[in-house]
């Protein structure tokens, strides 16, 4: 039984299953981790793929799930809160994370994923689609947001295929995308102060509408003047930037 708390929707769909574990790499004896194993649909198909000599580190907050998962071999069970549960005591050695993530976690998991980017080989998640197409959007694409930024920053993000809502159940209201992630070895770019970086990007996309001059008004008073230090019009918008002009933008604000 789905539990809405948990925003659980289960992927029954066989292509699907087997789209996804093509689409993550797997191959005999990976040892990977499974984000929110469910009912195990997927799990079976992960682990059949890394068989001989892999495993799946399933984890899964939802305790009515547990004993049916710990019925499969070379599988793993743990659990937890995935948010709660540092990625190297999980994993041996760097290795891949796939999930088919509730939609309420979806930028939780991504902050964690960037904590543990170096246990990490590549993210093949399953989200929203909205919010996957936004994240794979690169900073001046039109219809980018800060996500996309944040996204951008960390990793390579590709957009994989769709999934409609006939393959779950209980279906969904929304379509849904699978898309993969790769950290990066070095953030895209280096700004003299990430958390300004990361403000000056939340206040130029949190009104959309508005210009740079106006978005960016109540958290930077100096704003005029760093944008023309950054050789960027004030009267742009924020999804217009790239993201070397955020970068630059950024510099700017710390040192006015």
């Amino acid at each position: 039984m789905a539990k809405k708390r948990l925003s659980q929707h289960f992927l029954r769909d066989p292509g699907v299953l087997n789209r996804i574990a093509e689409a993550a790499g797997l191959s005999p004896g990976t040892e990977a981790v499974e984000i929110g194993a469910g009912s195990g649909g997927l799990t079976r198909v992960l682990a059949e793929r890394v068989r001989p000599g892999g495993r799946i580190v399933a984890v899964e907050i939802d305790d009515s799930f547990l004993e049916s998962l710990r019925d499969m071999e070379n599988v793993e069970v743990v659990h937890a809160d995935i948010l709660k549960t540092p990625l190297p005591t999980l994993l041996k050695a760097p290795g891949p994370v796939i999930g088919n993530l509730p939609y309420h976690i979806t930028t939780p998991v991504i902050e964690w994923l960037v904590q543990h980017r170096s246990m990490c080989t590549s993210a093949t998640l399953m989200a929203q689609r909205e919010f996957a197409r936004r994240a794979a959007l690169a900073p001046g694409e039109k219809g980018c947001g800060s996500i996309s930024v944040f996204v951008h920053y960390y990793f390579e993000v590709k957009t994989l295929f769709d999934v409609g809502p006939g393959a779950f159940t209980p279906r969904p209201k929304v379509w849904s995308t699978v898309f993969r992630l790769k950290p990066l070895k070095e953030p895209r770019v280096q700004p003299l102060d990430e958390e300004v970086f990361f403000a000056a990007a939340r206040a130029a996309f949190g009104q959309r509408r508005k210009t740079l001059r106006n978005a960016l008004k109540s958290r930077f008073p100096n704003r005029i003047e760093a944008l023309r230090e950054a050789g960027i019009d004030d009267s742009r918008r924020g999804e217009t930037l790239s993201m070397e002009e955020l970068r630059a933008l950024s510099d700017a604000l710390c040192i006015r």
